[in-house]
Formats: structure tokens, C-alpha cells, sequence
């Protein structure tokens, strides 16, 4: 029986649709367009930006890890063949830049990222030895690790922490988390100096009031 003495209603029965057409096909169009002109622009910045190199990385003479490089001029040490050395190893990686937002040190390619700590120029050279993963500029050879007066400057500083390479992006990160505290305050200045985004998140919170009206609104 329906409701107020009507007669009860009939179900609707569901059917699709028989006459089916593209709508807004010019708005397909341009969106086609859009679509293939954006592929466009990444393709052109991954061919020649150079993208290869925040991936695979570089070292501080310009060569990129893993790979033939051609010389760059006025660099002596670059142009090396850098095929077996895919990873990049600084020789103090917790020496961090905390205004810049960099690591202070030189980066070299290595064929093996040092799984255990080197506490001495003689555990350099051994290591280098056994995995031919050289930790000291290209222009000292492993035999001159503990004699080269200038290995404070192009040797790894002792002791060398224990690193793993990350599965990506082909650095060789400290194990010790005691480093990555640096990481943490260098993070910290950077968000307390940055005007732009001081100016940002003041301005967030300026109209928070409309975001939450407009959020209000568009709920229903």
C-alpha cells in the first residue's frame, strides 16, 4: 500500500544507455595537447638537464659516478672513466654547511662504500687494496696514503664511519645516526632563515578562516 492512499509506485528498472557519444570533444582535444606538450617539456629537461647525475651522482672534479665522462676544462682530474666507481663517498660526511645547506667536503667515486670503521691511513690503504675502491683523491695513490703530506686534505678523516650505499641514489651514508643530527639542525636553520617561507606560512595562517569556510561550503 503507498503512503497517503497512492497507488504504489512501480520500481524504476535500470537500463544503460543506447545512444552514447563523446562530450566536450574540443576540451579532449586541448587537454591531449597539454598532455603531449608537458611530455615534451620533461622529456627535453631529462636529456638535457643532465638528470643522470642526481641519480647516479658526481664527484667534486665534475666526472659522474658510474659512467664515462668527457674533461672538462681547466679541471685536471676530470674526463676519468668512472664506470666501475658507482658510488659517491665524501671523505667527511658529517661536516655539513649549515647555512648553505651542503656538505663540506670533497666527493670522490668509489667502487665499494667502507662497511666497517677505518681508524687508521693503514686501514685506507688496505681497504683499498682488498676492494680497489681507492678513498683518497684520484692524485694519490694508495702507496702514499700514510706519507702524503696532504692527505688531511684529500684523504678521508679518521676514523671513516661505517657507510651503506642507498639503493637509488648511489651515496655512501653513515650508519651512525649521531651524524644525521646535523641533517636535523641544518633542516631547522633553513626553516627559521627562510623568509619566503615565513611569508607563506603566516600567510596560511592569515586565511585559515576562509580555507575552513570554503572547506565548509564545498562539503555541503
Amino acid at each position: 500500500m503507498g503512503c497517503c492512499g497512492s497507488a504504489e509506485r512501480s520500481k524504476r528498472e535500470w537500463k544503460p544507455l543506447e545512444d552514447r557519444c563523446c562530450t566536450d570533444i574540443p576540451w579532449l582535444l586541448i587537454f591531449t595537447l597539454f598532455c603531449i606538450g608537458m611530455g615534451c617539456i620533461c622529456g627535453f629537461a631529462i636529456a638535457t638537464g643532465a638528470a643522470s647525475r642526481l641519480i647516479s651522482g658526481y664527484d667534486s672534479y665534475g666526472n659522474t659516478c658510474g659512467q664515462k665522462n668527457a674533461p672538462i676544462e681547466g679541471i685536471p682530474l676530470s674526463g676519468r672513466d668512472q664506470t666501475n666507481k658507482r658510488y659517491v663517498f665524501f671523505l667527511d660526511p658529517c661536516n655539513i654547511d649549515i647555512v648553505k645547506r651542503k656538505i663540506k667536503s670533497m666527493a670522490l667515486c668509489v667502487t665499494r662504500c667502507p662497511e666497517e670503521e677505518l681508524k687508521t691511513y693503514d686501514d685506507v690503504y688496505k681497504f683499498a687494496m682488498t676492494n680497489s675502491s681507492e678513498l683518497c683523491s684520484y692524485d694519490v695513490p694508495p702507496n702514499r696514503y700514510k706519507y702524503d703530506p696532504e692527505r688531511k686534505t684529500k684523504c678521508p678523516k679518521l676514523p671513516v664511519p661505517p657507510s651503506k650505499s642507498l639503493p637509488v641514489f648511489h651515496r655512501c651514508t653513515p650508519v651512525d645516526i649521531s651524524c644525521y643530527a646535523k641533517f636535523a639542525e641544518a633542516v631547522v636553520t633553513f626553516v627559521s632563515d627562510n623568509s619566503v617561507l615565513h611569508r607563506l606560512i603566516a600567510g596560511v595562517m592569515a586565511s585559515k578562516e576562509i580555507i575552513m569556510r570554503a572547506r565548509y561550503v564545498s562539503a555541503g
